[in-house]
């Protein structure tokens, strides 16, 4: 799927287009969704206040870029 030709996104939404789903088979078909951003490209998230994360490396250096609060 090419993002702007058989899906958009707008914020965390993903819509597919008909014009894509017009070309899958009749019945039932799946579609497997995947995010990159993070290490390892498996994202995880918490609702729950006060949870925190504790990350090992050896390297040099580390940038964490997240939001600070809710928008």
């Amino acid at each position: 799927m090419v993002q702007g030709a058989d899906y958009t996104l707008d914020g965390d939404e993903v819509t597919i287009k008909k014009e894509y789903l017009a070309t899958l088979p009749n019945g039932q078909s799946a579609l497997t969704f995947s995010f990159k951003g993070d290490h390892l490209d498996d994202i995880h998230y918490t609702e729950t206040n006060g949870d925190s994360v504790e990350y090992t490396f050896s390297g040099t250096g580390l940038s964490f870029i997240t939001p600070k609060g809710p928008e």
